[in-house]
């Protein structure tokens, strides 16, 4: 829940998380001044610095973090011989919080890109990409992979591996993480049958083991040395 939370605020635009945090310090402020507590309210302003971090770059978020601290003195003051040491814990609790934010937040959106980037390659691959669960039912298969199984737009996905390529079909998830490639025979969705070249790998997922394929028709290649050799 906290992660799909935590994407739907780095979809949002920079202007609506800054907006966001500053109703939240403009709240807190406000409880500080209204409700009377033998605490301190200041380190509800982790909340919105956590905001602040997916948003702001490490001095702006320090600097922010310095503003609630202030705020946070002004509003709600201890004694005055705890007032320093509570300053400077709540300003430390807070430049972490949003440091830590900031850098969560600049991690996801490498990894963001980087599956964009993965998903767009894939995609647009001339070589037919399959990735399959442990039982064989095939997870994502590329526009390269419907085209070489002569079968219809994004219908292979839920489909078993058995029916097209049987050899796959054989590997469980008894044999994880290794490489290898073989030469096989395939069948297309029309029922005529192909000599495929195959390289694949196992890798483990949080949701189990999972098989990635690159099928390429070695038929054309064994006509073409054929004819070659006729001529």
């Amino acid at each position: 829940m906290f992660e799909r939370l935590t994407q739907q605020l780095l979809r949002l635009p920079r202007a609506a998380v800054i907006g966001w945090a500053s109703g939240l310090i403009l709240l807190i402020a406000f409880a500080d001044v209204t409700v009377v507590v033998d605490v301190t309210l200041g380190f509800l302003y982790i909340f919105p610095l956590l905001l602040l971090g997916m948003a702001l770059n490490a001095w702006q978020v320090v600097l922010a973090a310095a503003l609630c601290t202030l705020l946070s003195d002004r509003l709600d003051p201890f004694p005055m011989e705890a007032q320093i040491g509570r300053d400077i814990l709540i300003f430390l609790t807070l430049s972490m919080t949003g440091l830590l934010s900031m850098g969560m937040a600049r991690s996801h959106r490498r990894e963001t890109a980087a599956e964009q980037q993965l998903e767009f390659l894939i995609e647009s691959s001339p070589a037919a990409i399959l990735t399959m669960h442990s039982d064989g039912r095939i997870a994502l298969a590329n526009p390269s992979a419907h085209k070489l199984l002569a079968a219809e737009k994004d219908s292979l996905n839920g489909k078993n591996i058995a029916k097209y390529v049987p050899a796959l079909a054989s590997i469980g998830p008894a044999r994880k993480n290794f490489r290898t490639e073989m030469q096989t025979r395939g069948q297309k969705e029309t029922g005529e049958a192909f000599l495929a070249d195959v390289f694949f790998s196992t890798y483990d997922t949080p949701a189990g083991p999972r098989l990635a394929a690159f099928l390429v028709d070695a038929s054309v290649h064994l006509r073409e040395r054929a004819e070659e050799n006729l001529d």
